[in-house]
């Protein structure tokens, strides 16, 4: 029993210190009620005045809203006022979807901004496939050009030496032609000279007519 009496008194004692003495958790709870209280009182008229901002705001934001209209916006953008069914219309409008689930805005005959777009895509992209194919046969005709350029680069190196030959064999000719021409003169030279026998005349003869044309130094 005593020692009841002991825990007890000591319970009491504990009770005592957290509610009585300072600082407390009692104490301090209050002292955070009192500051919480004042913010409160304090802040509370700028509170309601912002609060009654907010709401004339709200109110005017709804009035303004009541007073839309998405025909204009549909229009320009979908190319139709959405003003009928989405099933009927062609071009679709806002909250429009097709038979896939996809939203629908838009056509082939639409003028709205959708189709502008779509369109202006559709050249791009047929733009680009041309643009493509051109520089391809850009390409092609560069390899073309460059082969040809190869080709006429080595019939130009064959028809330069042909002509270097040819020159030579003129050059050669010429003067083969000047000494025969020499030759010529010799002999008609030799027929004249007083004094020549037959045998030295048959002799030239026989070796002017074994000479072909045109005829070598060494031939000569």
């Amino acid at each position: 029993v005593y020692q009841s009496f002991l825990q007890s008194r000591e319970a009491e004692r504990q009770a005592n210190a957290s509610t009585l003495a300072v600082p407390s958790p009692v104490s301090q709870s209050a002292a955070s009620r009192r500051r919480t209280e004042h913010l409160m009182t304090s802040r509370r008229e700028a509170f309601n005045r912002q609060n009654a901002a907010n709401r004339r705001g709200l109110v005017d934001l709804s009035t303004r809203t009541r007073g839309l209209s998405l025909d204009l916006i549909n229009e320009k953008v979908c190319g139709a006022q959405g003003d009928t069914p989405c099933a009927i219309d062609s071009c679709g409008g806002a909250g429009c979807y097709d038979e896939d689930g996809r939203r629908h805005c838009g056509g082939l005959h639409c003028n709205g901004a959708v189709a502008t777009a779509d369109n202006a895509l559709n050249r791009a992209r047929h733009v680009e496939e041309e643009l493509h194919n051109a520089v391809s046969e850009v390409e092609s005709l560069l390899h073309q050009v460059s082969n040809a350029k190869a080709r006429a680069a080595e019939a130009r190196q064959r028809a330069q030496a042909a002509l270097d030959h040819a020159n030579a064999t003129k050059a050669r000719l010429e003067h083969s032609n000047k000494e025969l021409r020499d030759l010529i003169q010799q002999v008609k030279e030799f027929l004249n000279l007083e004094g020549a026998d037959p045998d030295s005349i048959a002799l030239v003869a026989s070796r002017v007519l074994e000479l072909s044309i045109p005829a070598s130094p060494v031939q000569i």
